[in-house]
């Protein structure tokens, strides 16, 4: 049976040929990001904060019909933590569906063609609803017990932001896409980058800083291990 290209070629030509793959679709990643972004409708003149306690960026993704959504908002307010909100349900056409398309995001077990509310972000940590559950998880981030990962992917989970990949590429043992996850923190926009193979294998990129490029050319050896065996 013949070979392919890639298990001909010398291990260290292959590593070389993902690296600048890589480095060409985070490229292209970032100009698609930049239209999504100038694409984007902003939510800030929507949002309404309640003034309390600041324990961190809490946000809630309510509907005026809601009664849980009300629940979550007493909840807060009873204890005097500060808060914003955004009643999703009064808003205009195109901001409603930017704030549902965020929900989304935020709240993944949500069930497809639905909208689930109260959504709740607290410290980059989306919430599902407001039950016993989730009343459970707000007090432990309130109280700072978990040091979530602001982008949210954690071990390639869900983005929290602006998600972009690139096309499955195929290696020799699995497939692979280059992904980098746009979100905000702190209030600033900030990014975080990983490649993800089909076997659900995740090898991320460092912190943004100066050994950011480092740290990549790291995750990229080991998929290049991982996915190009020979």
């Amino acid at each position: 049976m013949g070979k392919n290209i890639v298990q001909v070629l010398p291990r260290e030509i292959v590593f070389f040929i993902v690296v600048i793959t890589m480095q060409f679709l985070l490229v292209a990643c970032d100009k698609l990001a930049e239209k999504a972004k100038a694409e984007a409708v902003d939510l800030e003149p929507y949002k309404y904060t309640a003034e309390g306690e600041d324990k961190g960026d809490v946000l809630i993704y309510s509907s005026s019909k809601c009664s849980w959504s009300d629940k979550a908002k007493t909840y807060f307010l009873s204890n005097k933590i500060k808060f914003s909100y955004i009643d999703v349900d009064k808003l205009p056409a195109k901001a409603r569906d930017a704030a549902e398309e965020e929900m989304k995001q935020w709240n993944p077990t949500c069930p497809k063609n639905y909208i689930c509310y109260p959504t709740i972000v607290i410290n980059g940590v989306g919430i599902d609803g407001f039950g016993t559950e989730s009343q459970n998880k707000i007090i432990k981030l309130l109280e700072g017990k978990t040091q979530p990962d602001p982008s949210g992917i954690g071990d390639c989970g869900t983005c929290s932001g602006n998600l972009q990949c690139s096309q499955w590429i195929s290696g020799t043992s699995c497939s692979w896409q280059s992904c980098t996850c746009y979100f905000t923190y702190k209030g600033s926009d900030t990014s975080k980058s990983y490649y993800h193979s089909s076997d659900g294998q995740c090898f991320q990129c460092g912190e943004l800083g100066p050994n950011h490029e480092e740290s990549c050319r790291q995750a990229a050896q080991e998929l290049v291990n991982h996915c190009y065996q020979f």
